[in-house]
């Protein structure tokens, strides 16, 4: 079983209608698990420099952003599933 800490924070409220209706649309996964599997995601598979560049906003927020996330078939090394 992994381990969480409860922790607080504060989301805009377009973002938390965001992740209110992803959990609508699919039951299974309660809000604390929509929020973890794409904060995941992103600390889990962009570089630094692709993190920093969505942590600023001011740049991104009135221009088209190409963003890429894709499941491959390739399998991690045990030592990378560890890592990531």
């Amino acid at each position: 079983m992994e381990k969480t800490k409860l922790t607080s924070i504060r989301l805009r409220k377009d973002v938390l209608q965001k992740i209110e209706k992803i959990s609508a649309d699919h039951r299974y996964w309660k809000r604390s698990e929509v929020i973890n599997n794409l904060l995941l995601a992103v600390v889990s598979n962009f570089n630094d420099g692709q993190i920093y560049n969505m942590l600023c906003r001011w740049d991104w927020r009135n221009n088209v952003v190409k963003a890429e996330f894709e499941i491959t078939k390739e399998l991690k090394t045990p030592k990378d599933h560890l890592n990531g």
